[in-house]
């Protein structure tokens, strides 16, 4: 599922790592991308394609939590259309009173200096988990970008957003 917001960004939301079928019907996508739009049309920015196989030198590795088992995982040489973000959804019975959690991410790249520039990150979550028990419209983190000239947007997540 792509989602693209004024300014031409595009989120790719990418459903493969959804192995515990969290996203079984389409009504839970369609409440998911409802909220993907409202952060889409927000965001602007103008991201590098990264695309490694230009030259054989330049590689690079995705690494992130595997939604639905919570491991690491590692994907090689994606290639990330200009103007793209992908993020990996799914989900997994987390116990307790945790209503949800966000996995990490992180890359290394090796090649030439144009390359290493594509391959940079500017998004941040303050928080990885939401308790239950948070009042609805409690903010429960807030969900950062920095564009190219350094400037830094701030957006507030609240429990209503993801009950």
């Amino acid at each position: 599922m792509n989602v693209a917001n004024e300014e031409n960004l595009i989120i790719d939301v990418d459903y493969t790592y959804d192995t515990n079928n969290f996203f079984d019907t389409q009504e839970k996508k369609d409440v998911f991308e409802e909220t993907i739009n409202e952060i889409a049309a927000r965001l602007g920015d103008d991201l590098a394609s990264i695309d490694p196989s230009n030259l054989s030198v330049n590689t690079w590795d995705m690494v992130f939590t595997h939604p639905g088992t919570g491991n690491r995982a590692t994907l090689t040489d994606q290639i990330i259309e200009a103007n793209t973000l992908r993020i990996f959804v799914g989900g997994a019975p987390l116990g307790g009173t945790t209503l949800g959690r966000g996995g990490s991410g992180s890359y290394s790249v090796s090649g030439f200096s144009d390359f290493l520039d594509s391959v940079t990150t500017d998004i941040n979550l303050s928080s990885t988990s939401i308790d239950e028990n948070v009042p609805t419209n409690s903010t429960v983190g807030t969900f950062s970008t920095t564009d190219s000239t350094g400037e830094t947007f701030t957006y507030t997540l609240s429990k209503y957003l993801c009950t």
